[in-house]
């Protein structure tokens, strides 16, 4: 589980920055485009310590 979250923590930085400037180029309103962001963020994160578990668990299923 530790290779898990070394990942996410290698790759966390890039997901904020990109949900963020995902969600405030894809809204008019600045203050409504942080929202949009954060949760953007918070979607990218979620999907890729998910898909990163998943391809550690194929990789090695004792992890369990």
């Amino acid at each position: 589980m530790s290779g898990v979250l070394e990942y996410v923590a290698y790759y966390a930085p890039a997901a904020v920055v990109s949900g963020l400037v995902l969600g405030v180029a894809g809204s008019k309103e600045f203050k409504r485009g942080l929202l949009r962001g954060a949760l953007n963020s918070a979607l990218l994160l979620g999907g890729m310590a998910a898909l990163i578990f998943l391809v550690q668990l194929a990789t090695d299923p004792t992890i369990l």
